[in-house]
């Protein structure tokens, strides 16, 4: 585990290193700009702005706050749900993004955003170690989207995980 997980990681740092922009930041970039585009009118919004600017700055408490004021105010939408879990995966708050990023897929009517939320749960349930959940998860991404490559990658790695973990205990 330790092992593979430090080459996860420095292929992250190499993405951050190539784009400048903070590690954490720059993965959860490449799942944010299809939720602002599946709406367009809606994300322009201020207040839904500000809160990917805080995620994007680094500041993903302030984000999450933002998030839960904005659903406890307007009510839920897959793509608030989808934002809330991004600002709650970089808190490494994995079970708490998963609950989001399965309800944005299950309410998505939009098939993008359906297999980005997808492939966020896959990531969220293989940070958690739940590495089943984050087969199904990416599996399903790609049904919905099969071009998309990240999920792709996710699930190879992760089934190579999976072949490496020891047995469960009896």
């Amino acid at each position: 585990w330790f092992i593979l997980e430090l080459v996860l990681e420095i292929i992250l740092f190499d993405l951050g290193a190539q784009t400048g922009v903070p590690t954490r930041v720059a993965v959860f970039d490449k799942l944010i700009e299809p939720a602002i585009g599946a709406d367009a009118a809606a994300r322009a919004e201020p207040e839904v702005q500000a809160g990917v600017d805080a995620l994007r700055s680094g500041d993903a408490e302030a984000a999450e706050e933002t998030f839960d004021q904005l659903i406890e105010r307007r009510g839920p939408s897959p793509e608030l749900w989808f934002d809330r879990g991004l600002a709650r995966a970089a808190r490494e708050r994995w079970d708490e993004a998963a609950q989001d990023f399965e309800r944005a897929a299950r309410e998505a009517s939009d098939p993008a955003l359906r297999a980005k939320s997808l492939f966020a749960l896959g990531n969220a349930h293989r940070r958690a170690e739940r590495l089943n959940d984050a087969i199904s998860a990416y599996r399903q991404a790609l049904l919905t989207d099969p071009s998309l490559e990240g999920a792709r990658r996710n699930l190879e790695v992760t089934r190579a995980m999976q072949a490496m973990a020891p047995p469960p205990p009896p």
